[in-house]
């Protein structure tokens, strides 16, 4: 496992993260959209945080989207079972509460992605099997990254 490399397709993707800028407008100032600026807010707020904590935020805030969000919830149980029948209810219940507490934190951690500079960035991600990726890079095949 190593830092980010200085490898073309990882410095396009860290120049892409903050290279979407939307110019300002004083229509932004209204009051009807307020409620995304304090979400915003909360975001580049959240980008300051170590990760630990962010975990240990959106634990809680999974659980209150899981027991939230009835029909979602619903929906994500049907498929879970549809698609690994042989797990127990309680198992099926388990992954779609794993489901919902990584989707709020992937949320949190979005907004490192947008409000943060490329090179704090490079400091935090760590590439395995950089050769498996140079292979197919070199041969201009898609590589999906995971986390």
């Amino acid at each position: 496992m190593s830092r980010a490399p200085k490898h073309p397709a990882v410095e396009k993707l860290l120049q892409t993260t903050n290279s979407f800028k939307v110019p300002f407008r004083r229509v932004y100032l209204h009051p009807k959209y307020w409620p995304l600026w304090l979400v915003v807010g909360v975001l580049v707020g959240l980008t300051f945080l170590p990760g630990f904590v962010r975990s240990a935020l959106a634990y809680p805030l999974g659980r209150l989207s899981y027991w939230f969000g009835k029909k979602r919830r619903k929906i994500a149980l049907t498929n879970i079972a549809l698609y690994c029948p042989d797990l127990s209810p309680r198992e099926h219940r388990a992954l779609v509460k794993r489901h919902y507490f990584l989707k709020i934190r992937t949320v949190m951690d979005y907004g490192f992605l947008w409000f943060r500079s490329a090179k704090r960035l490079r400091r935090l991600i760590q590439v395995e099997n950089l050769e498996t990726y140079e292979k197919y890079y070199n041969r201009h095949q898609s590589v999906i990254f995971c986390t």
